[in-house]
Formats: C-alpha cells, sequence, structure tokens
C-alpha cells in the first residue's frame, strides 16, 4: 500500500480518501445530488473550491486545499500517478 498526500484539488472525484491523521474512509465529491420523490425539488449542490467527504450517515465540506491521505495499492500506485500528472496539463 502507498499512500499519497494531496490537495483535495489534485484529487480525482469519487476516490476513497482519509483525514491525514485519520483512519476511517470518505468519498470525495465535488457535488451532491439530493433527490425528492417530487423530481422538481431535487438539487444538486457545488461550491466552487469546496469538495464534500461523505460517510454512510454524514456529509462535511472541505476547501479545495485540504490535504487528505489516498492509499493506492502498489500495483495500481503507477496508473494512479499517470492519471495525476495527466489532469495537471
Amino acid at each position: 500500500m502507498i499512500t499519497f498526500l494531496l490537495d483535495a484539488a489534485r484529487i480525482p472525484d469519487g476516490t476513497h480518501v482519509r483525514k491525514v491523521t485519520g483512519q476511517n474512509r470518505y468519498l470525495l465529491k465535488r457535488e451532491l445530488k439530493i433527490h425528492m420523490p417530487d423530481r422538481e425539488k431535487s438539487q444538486v449542490i457545488t461550491s466552487e473550491g469546496v469538495v464534500y467527504l461523505t460517510s454512510d450517515a454524514h456529509i462535511s465540506g472541505y476547501p479545495d486545499t485540504t490535504k487528505f491521505a489516498v492509499d493506492v495499492d502498489d500495483d495500481d500506485a503507477q496508473e494512479f500517478l499517470a492519471n495525476l500528472m495527466e489532469s495537471k496539463s
């Protein structure tokens, strides 16, 4: 297992992350979709410069400059790094 410490802005949407000093895993999202029975009341929530960490019942927003830990299997680390470098271009 290889751990990358990255600004949230660099982490792909939908990646599992953890706080730098924590062990709990969260899903990093850039937008939240709230579906309602009445579709007209459904909402999409986004905010420039903010990412959301979701868990079973909680959602927290953080500035996209916040660093998070991304744990990657050794076999997937090179591909993850290549994708990061590609998205930087």
